[in-house]
């Protein structure tokens, strides 16, 4: 197996789930809170590079921290162990993004956070589904 198809394949998982949430919840909730202060997504490269950084942190993470540990686990602690690295990570943005934005609501950190133990799990089970050696 090529050593890096797990990881890729973590990043479509991940980029997936989570373009799906964006647009569908995020972005929604976002713009009715935060709205004034939404970057416009166009076709600044810079902001391109700054995203695909930002997952490759995560998957980074998650490859790092979270699948060695789980090799071997059964679903239930596997859920639990990678939905709760994706708290910290999503808790961590959610939270800062709360002490500093004063139009960032309670309602706003709860649901990314909680949305950070789902990406994880998901992409973590997932990933464990496909490719049950690692």
């Amino acid at each position: 197996m090529n050593q890096y198809l797990p990881t890729l394949t973590a990043m479509g998982i991940m980029l997936v789930l989570d373009a799906i949430w964006i647009t569908c919840v995020a972005h929604p909730a976002y713009a009715n809170t935060v709205g004034p202060l939404l970057r416009s997504f166009d076709q600044n490269i810079f902001i391109i590079l700054v995203v695909i950084g930002v997952y490759a942190l995560m998957v980074a993470g998650l490859m790092v921290f979270v699948i060695p540990k789980v090799h071997g686990m059964g679903a239930l602690h596997t859920v639990m162990y990678s939905g709760f690295f994706g708290l910290i990570v999503y808790g961590v943005f959610a939270m800062t993004n709360y002490a500093i934005l004063a139009p960032w609501t309670v309602e706003l950190l709860l649901v990314d956070t909680i949305w950070g133990f789902v990406l994880y799990s998901l992409t973590t089970v997932s990933l464990k589904t496909i490719f049950p050696d690692i």
